[in-house]
């Protein structure tokens, strides 16, 4: 990761470089505290090189037309075993946004967790990494 004038920029595991432009990431820092300073981006760029899983979809406006393609790489940075039904996880969750005709940016970085079947949409999102998504533990 580096830093020009107006973004910084971030390499990916698949997708090349992309930028994220300084002032979305510091009104994105005011949602989420835990990407804010040389840490956060440090940790953003982490889960963007070694994700352990990696899902595209589209959105969409009200007329059903694609606005824009999405790429969610998420990076599991723990497994809470407690739970019977499904092991909990939080990791790592990166959204990549390229709008019709523009290159890919970040649209946003956070940490969160949520049960392992709830880690993906599977309704919406298409996993393009790892070919098979293993449960992980």
């Amino acid at each position: 990761m580096y830093e020009i004038k107006e973004a910084y920029i971030f390499e990916t595991f698949q997708d090349g470089k992309v930028m994220w432009y300084k002032d979305s990431y510091e009104r994105h820092c005011g949602y989420h505290g835990c990407i804010q300073g040389e840490d956060g981006r440090e940790s953003v760029q982490n889960a963007l090189i070694y994700p352990t899983v990696i899902t595209n979809y589209d959105e969409k406006n009200s007329n059903g037309k694609i606005t824009a393609r999405c790429i969610k790489y998420r990076q599991i940075i723990k497994i809470d075993k407690k739970k019977k039904s499904a092991d909990e996880l939080r990791y790592w969750e990166v959204i990549l946004k390229k709008i019709v005709k523009k290159k890919k940016r970040i649209a946003t970085a956070f940490m969160t967790s949520s049960l392992d079947y709830a880690m993906i949409n599977t309704r919406i999102e298409k996993v393009i990494y790892p070919e098979k998504y293993k449960k992980h533990g």
